[in-house]
């Protein structure tokens, strides 16, 4: 491998520092206070590698913490938090809605737990919305279906599944004044 040897800093306009990072975030919480911002978990994971049998944002971290103790009471958590500054940062209450992109895997036992979490964190109905993405058929290295005896194999698309998922909710978005998403992924613990 071949070292560039002229490398040079990134250019000041590809980049935020002190201020204009404070500017930035500040844009930001106005978008949210003025409820032009959904937030969007793509929750369709299945957790099959770390061997559970919930869906990845149901999985239990044992982190001691009582009533914060999934990927999802996190988040919530975290939502919580942030209705909290935008409260102190445009003094008025907000409410962030908050999209789930579930699979055919995840979407009964997803909206089930989050009615519990729902209730749990005192949001109020209907600022959980749920998107459900596509399946497509498994297939090996040779592209041919994969099958379990009969039966063709099937997995949720990926995360660029969201595109299509969302555009039946999209004309009631509008109507919320929704302009933009911020989309993160379930395991994304340090997501804020």
């Amino acid at each position: 491998m071949q070292l560039k040897e002229n490398i040079e800093p990134l250019p000041s306009h590809r980049y935020f520092i002190g201020a204009e990072n404070d500017d930035v975030v500040n844009v930001g919480l106005q978008a949210i206070a003025n409820g032009e911002v959904a937030l969007v978990v793509l929750a369709g994971g299945q957790a099959s590698r770390l061997g559970s049998e919930v869906p990845k944002g149901m999985y239990e971290l044992q982190l001691g913490i009582p009533g914060i103790n999934n990927l999802f009471s996190i988040q919530a958590a975290q939502i919580r938090a942030l209705e909290a500054h935008v409260k102190d940062f445009a003094k008025k209450d907000v409410s962030i809605p908050w999209i789930v992109l579930t699979s055919e895997s995840t979407d009964a036992m997803t909206k089930e737990f989050m009615k519990k979490l729902e209730k749990d964190f005192s949001f109020e109905e209907g600022k959980i919305k749920f998107v459900k993405q596509s399946d497509i058929q498994c297939t090996d290295e040779n592209g041919q279906p994969i099958k379990d005896g009969e039966k063709i194999m099937t997995a949720p698309n990926g995360n660029g599944g969201f595109f299509e998922a969302i555009q039946p909710l999209l004309p009631e978005l509008r109507s919320l004044g929704i302009k933009y998403f911020h989309v993160y992924c379930v395991d994304n613990i340090l997501c804020r």
